[in-house]
């Protein structure tokens, strides 16, 4: 008898603490569902589709899965095309050839394992991805890029190594190679020239980075014994492809702002060289024309970009740092026309052929423009994951990536 009033203290205190739990686990379930989580600024949000008669029919003419993926980090492995052989690969280290018109693999091959982290270990640390720069292909091998600082060469006809060198940076862009050597460039600023044979140094060109970039690289192209290379600071320099002598450089754009982000005008997508005429874009800043031979600047457009530009019907073609698809005239660049329907879809470069520009977006949507005008043609989902930022394609037939890993040949049909 007691015992009663101290039994029934401790059974009033059990419940009202179990009353206390049951009430936190709501608030706490309250603040943590889905309704009450911050809201994506709706001026921010992927425009939604709208609709349109499509006057085309994107077909699928295959698909396949490479290795594991790209991961979670922000790096472009897309596809690379020689001689019938589609090669891809995964955030992982695998690297794969597929026959262009069947499907059928080739070779799978393994560079490496994720083991190790890179110069920049700045993203995402959970995720061991290291395969960051690829694929490039030259002179019967296959070039690939690592956040190791890494470019390895691997024989096109059946993925045996040929040999590994070890740069000064993360290699974010595919290496490109010509009949002489191979030009890979670095996060950290730096071009290096390599050896076919053996990817020793041939030669260095530096350049000194602003203290803010944009995570990636222009990928350098080489033409008529010239290499042009894009750099975070807004220049684009041509460089002798045998001295490494610089021959000529032009800001595309000028810093502009206060702040360090504000001034932030990377050359980082893909330039275009045409006949006497060098194009590139930068990040916050212009589409500016030089003279091929000296760097004089020719015209400049405002329109901002970090993709690689195309060509077609007299016109250059631009996905902006918002996603519109821009034609800007070849001879003043006085801007054609814009298409403004996928703002915020994360689109790929373009890319132009015949009278179209494909683009992919970041739900796995693929759209088909006129290059005459810049009016939707057709539309198809090909795949649940974002599209990798570059495409290619060889007799009318388009290869891509998805983030998910899964390479994708497409083609577009007009007769329906």
């Amino acid at each position: 008898m007691s015992n009663g009033p101290r039994s029934l203290s401790i059974t009033v205190l059990v419940c009202l603490f179990a009353t206390i739990l049951i009430s936190s686990c709501g608030t706490w379930k309250a603040l943590t569902t889905r309704d009450d989580k911050p809201k994506e600024p709706k001026a921010d949000r992927p425009s939604r589709l709208t609709q349109f008669t499509p006057e085309a029919t994107i077909r699928v003419l295959w698909r396949r899965n490479i290795g594991r993926g790209i991961g979670r980090k922000f790096i472009d492995l897309s596809p690379a095309i020689d001689d019938g052989i589609v090669y891809a690969a995964d955030a992982y280290g695998f690297v794969t050839a597929i026959d262009r018109e069947t499907g059928r693999f080739q070779w799978v091959t393994r560079i490496g394992r994720p083991a190790g982290k890179g110069f920049m270990n700045v993203m995402d640390r959970s995720d061991p991805a290291f395969v960051t720069g690829g694929l490039g292909v030259g002179a019967d091998m296959i070039y690939v890029g690592t956040a190791r600082g890494e470019v390895v060469a691997l024989s096109a006809s059946d993925g045996e190594e040929r040999w590994r060198v070890v740069l000064t940076s993360e290699v974010l862009a595919p290496p490109i190679a010509s009949r002489d050597a191979v030009y890979a460039q670095t996060s950290d600023g730096n071009l290096f020239a390599l050896a076919l044979e053996d990817g020793s140094q041939k030669w260095v060109f530096h350049t000194q980075n602003p203290l803010v970039t944009l995570r990636g690289t222009s990928t350098p192209i080489f033409n008529a014994g010239i290499v042009y290379a894009g750099f975070a600071t807004g220049i684009l320099s041509a460089i002798d492809s045998t001295s490494g002598e610089l021959l000529w450089e032009q800001a595309i754009s000028l810093p502009t702002g206060t702040s360090d982000l504000e001034r932030m005008v990377d050359v980082d997508g893909k330039p275009l060289v045409e006949q006497g005429v060098v194009v590139a874009s930068t990040h916050q800043g212009t589409t500016t024309a030089l003279r091929r031979s000296d760097g004089i600047p020719l015209w400049q457009a405002e329109v901002a970009s970090t993709r690689a530009l195309q060509s077609g019907y007299g016109l250059v073609f631009a996905v902006t740092d918002d996603d519109e698809v821009v034609g800007i005239e070849q001879r003043d660049g006085t801007v054609a026309w814009r298409h403004e329907g996928l703002l915020r879809r994360q689109l790929t470069d373009p890319l132009a052929f015949s009278n179209y520009i494909f683009v992919g977006d970041l739900q796995g949507f693929v759209h088909v423009i006129a290059q005459s005008d810049g009016r939707l043609i057709a539309r198809r989902r090909v795949d649940s994951a974002a599209i990798q930022p570059t495409m290619a394609h060889e007799d009318g037939v388009v290869y891509l990536l998805t983030k998910g890993g899964r390479l994708i040949a497409l083609e577009l049909d007009r007769s329906a």
